[in-house]
């Protein structure tokens, strides 16, 4: 059995890899950290995401585990499919598959998707949609499918 379900996400998508910084913690060891952009940016994600949950028939999931995420992809019955358009606000180059990166873990701490391990998302398709300006936003659609 299948069903598909769409969300948007409004905004820039920042790559949280390419946003990294290095600060010194309180023992003046250096820590790598997401810079306070691409953090203000996963927080909004997780927002929306959560307020279309209601919408798409997805009830609120509690936070899991790193362990609980990697049982969940041993014994999941549930796979994923993914296909999302980006369009960015200008021509400054980013790549596609560092944002899906960022859509994908927004997905997860929002309690779209259990995992992003490859047992769980099982394809994942990232269309540059263009420049929008006015309406920077990524599209997603999921397929989910049940064994």
């Amino acid at each position: 059995m299948t069903r598909d379900f769409d969300i948007i996400y409004q905004g820039v998508i920042y790559s949280k890899k390419n946003s990294k910084q290095i600060v010194k913690d309180a023992t003046g060891r250096p820590r790598i950290i997401s810079n306070a952009k691409a953090r203000e940016m996963e927080h909004d994600m997780i927002q929306q995401f959560h307020s279309q949950m209601p919408l798409i028939g997805l009830e609120h999931q509690i936070y899991m585990t790193q362990t609980e995420r990697i049982l969940a992809c041993k014994d999941h019955a549930r796979t994923y499919t993914i296909e999302a358009t980006i369009w960015n606000p200008n021509n400054i180059r980013r790549d596609l598959d560092n944002q899906i990166t960022s859509l994908l873990d927004g997905m997860v701490q929002a309690g779209v998707l259990p995992d992003d391990c490859s047992t769980i998302v099982t394809s994942i398709k990232a269309t540059f949609g263009g420049v929008d300006r006015i309406n920077p936003r990524a599209e997603i659609h999921i397929t989910e499918a049940s064994e």
